[in-house]
């Protein structure tokens, strides 16, 4: 038998994502939402398309390992402690669809190859502390239905951008 789906969200672990996940080589969903894990993301997910860690206790950077899981279609690692930039790197996730990234400590301008993500349809950066959106991003996002709430101040003024849409991000 293969597993496919995991679910153990709403559990109390702490501490690191156990590294055993990675062996789980069918694995294509991942849910370890509203737990307490506050270190490593295994880099060993390969096959994994969803990726669901919000209202976890993560912290630090996002992790380079997260944007080396090619074949994501869904993250969400809102709801944590992650702090400085966007990852450049996540604009590499071609087949990425949903991205949520709010309610963290993130900073920076928001990477501009993540405007050129043609299957991106959900983007959450709401609630962080990012200072600038790509000079002509917004003309870009011609497939982007929710951009959701961007919140972000520029060091000289206060700036509050809303953008909506009908449809929900995650189930």
């Amino acid at each position: 038998m293969k597993l496919h789906k995991l679910s153990v969200s709403e559990n109390k672990m702490r501490g690191s994502i156990p590294v055993v996940i990675g062996n789980l080589s069918s694995l294509v969903s991942l849910y370890l939402r509203a737990n307490q894990l506050t270190r490593a993301i295994p880099s060993v997910l390969g096959r994994l398309e969803i990726l669901d860690l919000g209202f976890d206790s993560l912290n630090d950077h996002i992790q380079y390992e997260v944007c080396q899981l090619r074949n994501l279609i869904q993250v969400d690692l809102s709801n944590n402690r992650f702090s400085g930039p966007i990852p450049y790197a996540l604009g590499n996730l071609t087949r990425l669809q949903h991205l949520s990234l709010g309610n963290n400590t993130l900073s920076s301008s928001i990477p501009e190859n993540l405007f050129n993500l043609t299957s991106l349809v959900s983007l959450i950066l709401a609630f962080n502390f990012l200072d600038s959106i790509p000079v002509g991003a917004l003309g870009d996002m011609k497939p982007l239905k929710l951009l959701g709430s961007i919140k972000y101040s520029v060091l000289r003024q206060h700036v509050e951008c809303f953008w909506s849409a009908s449809n929900a991000f995650l189930p």
